[in-house]
């Protein structure tokens, strides 16, 4: 492709590509709201869909006011806690 040489080139060319480019697929393959409401977030994700901090998260799993399970190879300490959003929902829906 040549460099345009005038502005109004410039201006032609960028109207251009806008007309050549595809419209983002959202919610590809899908025709519920699934995609949109996992099942279980880490703490993260959590924060990002419910705004709760993963202190917070922690003390409610530990209360016993959420459900959460923790992902880990057999036999080591670390791994990825994972909470259940239905249980978060349930919680914001009693409160």
């Amino acid at each position: 492709m040549s460099t345009p040489t005038r502005c109004g080139d410039a201006v032609a060319l960028a109207s251009a590509a806008k007309t050549l480019t595809t419209q983002p697929v959202f919610n590809a393959g899908q025709t519920n709201d699934a995609a949109h409401k996992p099942e279980f977030v880490d703490a993260r994700g959590a924060y990002s869909l419910f705004n709760i901090s993963r202190t917070t998260l922690w003390r409610l799993a530990q209360e016993g006011l959420i459900r959460s399970t923790k992902l880990r190879v057999r036999g080591s300490a670390r791994g990825r806690r994972l909470y259940d959003c239905d249980s978060i929902r349930a919680l914001f829906s009693n409160n």
